[in-house]
C-alpha cells in the first residue's frame, strides 16, 4: 500500500526520517489539494505498486489478476472452475476450504448441488497428482472441515 505522509513537521530531519521509515512520500503543512491529488495519482502510477501478490505453493503459482495457473512456470490447461476452485484454496493457506464456500464461490447461484464440488475437486486432484510427482502437492480432503492444498513435508523449501 501506499504511503504518503502529511504533517507539519517540514524540518529536512523530519523528511528524511519520514522517507527511511517507509514512507514513499511526504507532504507538509499547509498544502494545496492540487498537489496532494497529483501526488497521489503518481505514486499509484508506479509500476507493480497495486499488483496483487501471486499466490503459490511450492511450483504451483497462481497470477491472481488474470488467473493463470502455471507448474514450475509452464502455464497449465485447466477450466475455469478448476480455476476458479484453485483460486480459493490458495488463497486460503493452511486452513481448509468448506465444501459450501467452495460451492458458492466457484458455482455461484447455479443449480449445481454440492456434489458438483465433489466431481470438481476429483478431477483438479487426479491433474495435481499428475503433475506433481514427488514434489507432492494434493488436495487434502478433511471430514467434516472441506478441502485444502497441501505439499509434501520434504518438498517444501
Amino acid at each position: 500500500v501506499p504511503v504518503l505522509v502529511l504533517t507539519a513537521r517540514a524540518a529536512v530531519p523530519d523528511r528524511v526520517l519520514g522517507l527511511q521509515l517507509g514512507a514513499d512520500d511526504y507532504l507538509t503543512k499547509p498544502f494545496d489539494l492540487a498537489e496532494l491529488e497529483a501526488r497521489l495519482q503518481a505514486l499509484l502510477r508506479r509500476p507493480g505498486r497495486m499488483k496483487s501478490p501471486a499466490l503459490r505453493l511450492g511450483a504451483l503459482e497462481m497470477a491472481p489478476d488474470s488467473g493463470e495457473v502455471l507448474w514450475q512456470g509452464q502455464a497449465l490447461a485447466l477450466t475455469p472452475r478448476e480455476v476458479a476452485a484453485l483460486r480459493v484454496l490458495l488463497g486460503s493457506p493452511r486452513r481448509p476450504v468448506a465444501k459450501e464456500q467452495l460451492h458458492g464461490q466457484v458455482f455461484g447461484e447455479e443449480a449445481a448441488g454440492l456434489e458438483a464440488v465433489e466431481v470438481l475437486i476429483h478431477r483438479l486432484r487426479k491433474k495435481l497428482e499428475a503433475l506433481s510427482g514427488a514434489q507432492g502437492i494434493r488436495i487434502a480432503t478433511f471430514r467434516g472441515m472441506g478441502y485444502m492444498l497441501t505439499q509434501a513435508a520434504d518438498a517444501q523449501g
